[in-house]
């Protein structure tokens, strides 16, 4: 669905927010690791819905102000994400760029606007001040005509002429930043990429600290050897039979792109991001020759179009480019992935578990056997976190008599939470 306004004003997108903060920068050599990432193993139950997979962070050197992360899972027949359907709404703007001269009311081509920080002030050819603006660059100069990489002067044009607002479906992921690293940043978002009937199979989990409008938000200062986690995303589990062994999902986090993975700082720069410079050729091919035509010397080429590939028998120009491409530092970064385990049995079957032969059902021998455990100097159940029937992380007389009241009262489930569990 589209939406078409022409007005001139200037928006803030997110997307493009992010696009600015999280920049490629040439790292300097350094003698430590500056971030670590991993997920941490875990554990839940058959049928558990919103069990929390966690994500912790050690971020060394630099304050934390933005990051991406892609989490993939291997099994999500054992465990999916859980999404909600949602509809996202994608901004464009446009400028026109060229009119019919025989109607200068209509446009005949245009150019995507976007957010750039243009400088406003200079001391020789360093940038002392800059600001935001939405528009587009129109080049000046090329060194060669009609090839867009080659401009060597530009300028910067403020403004839009026509706004789109595009709608999509999207499946939005359910997480919890109660209690984490991320919790009061301005801007958290989630989304399961993928074609139709994937969705939960993977994760994309983009947050900024601070948007550019006020109030001011920090981001995650020097820390490490937090059990605090960076962020929780909600996953829900499958109803597993006990006797089944597949019981294991692989939690991968992502690096295959940068699009994907990225961590930066306040002033936007990325986290063991290095810069290579690589060598890239074009070829030209000449399709109408000036006289003389070659082999003659000085001939002049009067149309010539780029290809994507050395044509047979040779190209008649070429250029060579070196262009700076930015990959991860693994030496820099270091990621983890973890596993996620779906325990035998149900909330609350605690004595089953200890010998051995879950029987997957809550009655008065579970019930003594916490009992036993809390006030006697009893064993410890081996899943400590499925006595914990209340889910708030501990063991106790809650636990009890919630099992009682489930078990001979109608009270309420039994709910464990084993994965928010240390």
């Amino acid at each position: 669905m589209l939406a078409l306004h022409l007005k001139k004003a200037r928006l803030l997108s997110f997307s493009g927010l992010l696009t600015i903060l999280i920049v490629l920068a040439i790292s300097t050599p350094a003698q430590s690791v500056d971030l670590i990432v991993d997920i941490r193993d875990t554990t839940g139950t058959a049928g558990e819905i919103g069990s929390a997979v966690s994500v912790y962070m050690d971020n060394f050197n630099q304050e934390i102000a933005a990051y991406t992360l892609w989490i993939v899972l291997s099994n999500p027949h054992i465990l999916k994400f859980n999404t909600v359907l949602d509809t996202l709404e994608y901004e464009h703007f446009y400028s026109y760029t060229e009119f019919d001269p025989l109607n200068p009311d209509s446009a005949i081509d245009s150019v995507e606007a976007s957010l750039y920080w243009v400088c406003q002030d200079w001391e020789g050819q360093t940038c002392t001040d800059s600001i935001q603006m939405l528009g587009y660059y129109h080049c000046n100069n090329y060194a060669i005509p009609g090839d867009i990489t080659s401009c060597t002067d530009s300028t910067f044009i403020d403004g839009y002429d026509v706004f789109y607002l595009e709608e999509r479906a999207a499946y939005r992921g359910t997480f919890d930043t109660t209690g984490t690293l991320t919790s009061g940043w301005e801007r958290v978002e989630t989304r399961s990429v993928g074609v139709a009937g994937t969705e939960g199979f993977n994760m994309v989990i983009s947050a900024l600290a601070n948007e550019a409008a006020p109030p001011y938000t920090p981001g995650i200062p020097i820390q490490s050897g937090s059990d605090t986690p960076l962020i929780r995303i909600k996953g829900d589990v499958f109803d597993i039979a006990p006797d089944d062994t597949n019981r294991t999902v692989n939690i991968t986090i992502a690096l295959g792109t940068l699009d994907y993975f990225g961590f930066s700082d306040e002033a936007g720069n990325s986290i063991g991001i290095v810069t290579d410079t690589v060598i890239d050729t074009f070829y030209y091919e000449c399709y109408d020759w000036v006289p003389p035509v070659p082999p003659l010397t000085d001939s002049t080429c009067g149309w010539w179009e780029r290809v994507q590939e050395e044509p047979e028998g040779g190209a008649d120009s070429m250029r060579i480019v070196y262009k700076p491409v930015g990959h991860l530092d693994t030496n820099l970064v270091k990621v983890y992935s973890g596993i996620f385990t779906v325990l035998a049995g149900v909330c609350g079957d605690v004595s089953g578990p200890q010998s051995g032969v879950p029987d997957d059902n809550v009655n008065i021998l579970d019930i003594i056997f916490l009992v036993n455990y809390k006030f006697k100097g009893g064993a410890a159940p081996i899943y400590l976190a499925m006595g914990d029937t209340n889910c708030d992380i501990s063991v106790n007389i809650l636990d009890i008599v919630r099992m009682v009241n489930f078990k001979f009262k109608n009270g309420p489930d039994l709910i464990c939470c084993p994965a928010l569990w240390p």
